[in-house]
């Protein structure tokens, strides 16, 4: 069997069990390293094992729980060199002496895919090809590059990235759709890792870093879209017909152009978890080490499209798939949600996130606390800050800043934040997000609508930014919900027990946000849902399409098994259905965010203050008059409180400000610090 074949064939992702499945008091007031964040450690100079050494311990000292050892701008040490291997055995030695977790980086700076410049070189066949539509008269072929069709206008060539780039040590991107190209990614990068350091007390895995397969510049070219030469087969072979000829339909608005989309980039998607996803997930998982790391840009839906075809089910593959998180601010909702609704679903319980870059300098811990907060709000819980730097020297100092080590005069408080964020990854691994709403995923209209770079379409619709307001709508109504990549329902979608279930989460209700298209597939389990009282919500309007097709009857059949509503009325539509754990009240309560979370006899709920200006007071209701707790994440503290007349709890947040909540069994064990009436400042010891 080839290796294309095998790796088409291979099983499907497999689901985690979570361990921690109880709140413990002792656990959120001192949590291990488990929970601690774990920094990129920026090897960027001549590497010395005494320096290397002397910095580990610091950065345990910090408070962090180890460090992912990641080759960067500035690196003298000869990458992938055996004094390379020599200083990483440095690092796991002192780290297995401190306590503390090695994890490596499987690239020389990013994205992963090119080891350091190794991998380009070896095969021109391992460069990236981009699909391009040059004119007729476009004359740069090369014998790399390939004349795929033509019509009355336009070219269409598969244009091989050249070799040469600095950015790429020499080389060139790669193509992440060639399995014979990942697994030469694998034996440069991967096995050398593995077969030093596999099984290894305090060893747990390695980053990948912005994989993409988004098109590249084609010279001359008025649009181009993601490709590799693997693509044809695999598209015939899914679909039924030749690529080729139906190629100007990526461009332009010609034959079956809506069709000819879906199914183009349901293919890209399909090869790069194949070729890429699974085959290094898979090589990680043989050998006992946790593959995790971020694809490029989650921000956006569109973004999604054309860097990964679809980025949930890229992630589902992973032992522990991340974001990026950049900047000072907090990202689009979409960002963390397409990470957490897939590790929901599939079972994995930890989620990862690289975040505070290019914050800068003047980052305070108040805007690590408030950037924090949000990514446990949305459920991710292992911590990567960027960048702890070896050195500081000319131009290492401005990479990417803020610079979060020992050099910082803070550092000696630096374990105060930290012991901030690792009670916070504790909350949200406990237990199993509680989910109510299942919100489908428009990506499949940005295949239609988006256009390729370069062109233009009559009919583009903006599909992502009223998904993202829905979203965000739903996080000021303090609802949880998922959302549903409608790929990954056609697979472990099923209807049981009243619930609208996807894989391990079942929801009550299912919101449409506005749609070019949808899926038979999503139809026929939305059907199966109503039928049993499920409650489906359109917002705004239908899908104009079915699988890109006029279907009158099939959307005529989802009016009468749903509620259309406007934007204003979805809040009302929902709780009619929604039965909640609790409920706030106050003027300004869309300010507070929340997660909840089900553990062992009750739930787990964080609140944050989303404003860094605003403080908020709010009344917090509990149905059941269930016992209630209070927490600090800030210090650990439990603590008491007492309840008004009308039996709510009232609560103050400063701006940025988070408090989880115990509701009962784990309350009802808690010990409390002290007491507390009402208000953040009535203490009563």
């Amino acid at each position: 069997m080839s290796l294309l074949s095998a790796l088409w064939s291979c099983s499907s992702p497999s689901q985690e069990i979570n361990d921690y499945c109880s709140f413990e008091q002792s656990e959120f007031k001192s949590p291990d390293n488990t929970f601690r964040s774990v920094p990129f450690y920026s090897l960027n100079d001549s590497l010395s094992a005494e320096e290397l050494s002397r910095q580990l311990k610091l950065m345990k000292e910090g408070g962090f729980g180890g460090a992912f050892l990641h080759s960067r701008i500035g690196l003298l040490t000869p990458y992938l060199s055996e004094e390379w291997f020599h200083m990483m055995e440095v690092g796991v030695k002192t780290c297995q002496e401190l306590g503390i977790d090695a994890w490596f980086y499987d690239e020389d700076g990013y994205p992963s895919g090119y080891a350091g410049g190794i991998v380009p070189l070896m095969n021109r066949d391992y460069c990236v090809r981009t699909l391009g539509r040059v004119p007729k008269d476009w004359d740069q072929l090369t014998e790399d590059d390939e004349l795929l069709w033509e019509d009355d206008n336009y070219k269409y060539v598969s244009y091989a990235e050249r070799t040469g780039q600095a950015r790429y040590n020499g080389g060139a991107w790669v193509d992440l759709m060639n399995p014979e190209m990942v697994k030469a990614f694998i034996d440069c990068t991967y096995r050398p890792y593995v077969e030093r350091f596999a099984g290894q007390p305090h060893v747990k895995g390695i980053f990948m870093d912005e994989a993409q397969v988004c098109p590249r510049r084609v010279p001359g070219s008025t649009a181009a879209v993601s490709y590799s030469p693997y693509v044809e087969a695999v598209f015939k072979n899914l679909w039924g017909y030749d690529l080729r000829p139906v190629i100007p339909s990526l461009f332009s608005e010609v034959g079956d152009w809506r069709t000819v989309r879906l199914h183009y980039y349901r293919t890209i998607a399909h090869c790069l978890e194949h070729s890429f996803t699974r085959q290094i997930a898979d090589y990680c998982a043989e050998h006992g080490f946790i593959w995790t790391g971020h694809y490029n840009y989650e921000e956006f839906p569109a973004k999604n499209m054309q860097n990964e075809g679809n980025l949930s089910q890229q992630f589902r593959s992973m032992q522990m798939p991340g974001i990026d998180a950049l900047g000072l601010r907090y990202n689009p909702t979409h960002t963390g949600k397409v990470l957490t609704s897939t590790a929901n679903q599939y079972g994995i319980s930890r989620r990862l996130s690289e975040l505070f870059g290019i914050s800068g300098q003047n980052m305070s811990f108040e805007d690590r606390m408030w950037i924090t907060s949000w990514h446990t709000i949305m459920g991710v819980n292992f911590m990567c800050p960027h960048l702890y730097l070896y050195s500081m020297k000319g131009e290492r100092k401005r990479d990417y800043p803020p610079t979060i080590s020992h050099q910082q005069p803070y550092w000696s408080q630096n374990k105060l934040f930290e012991d901030y964020s690792a009670r916070l990854c504790y909350f949200a691994t406990v237990g199993k997000t509680k989910a109510e709403v299942c919100i489908i995923s428009p990506i499949e209209s940005d295949y239609i609508d988006e256009a390729p770079k370069g062109s233009v379409f009559t009919e583009k619709l903006d599909w992502d930014t009223p998904f993202e307001e829905l979203l965000n709508q739903l996080m000021a109504m303090q609802i949880n919900s998922d959302i549903g990549d409608e790929g990954i329902i056609s697979e472990i979608g099923c209807v049981e027990d009243g619930c609208f279930k996807v894989g391990q989460m079942a929801y009550q209700i299912v919101v449409l946000p506005p749609m070019r298209t949808i899926r038979p597939s999503t139809l026929n389990l939305l059907q199966a849902f109503a039928k049993v009282g499920g409650k489906i919500l359109v917002v705004e309007r239908y899908p104009d399409f079915v699988e890109g097709k006029e279907n009158i009857g099939a959307i005529e059949q989802l009016k009468e098994n749903s509620i259309l509503v406007t934007k204003a009325s979805l809040c009302s539509e929902i709780e009619k259905v929604y039965s909640p754990v609790f409920t706030l009240r106050g003027e300004d309560k869309q300010l507070v965010w929340s997660h909840l979370r089900e553990v062992k006899g009750g739930y787990l709920l964080q609140l944050s203050n989303t404003s860094r200006l605003q403080p908020v007071t709010v009344d917090v209701c509990v149905t059941d008059n269930q016992k209630v707790m209070l927490w600090d994440p800030i210090n650990g503290d439990c603590l008491s409180l007492k309840s008004n007349k009308e039996g709510s709890y009232l609560l103050e947040f400063a701006p940025a400000r988070t408090w989880v909540l115990t509701i009962g069994e784990p309350s009802e064990k808690a010990v409390a610090n002290l007491f507390i009436n009402y208000r953040e400042n009535e203490h009563q010891y």
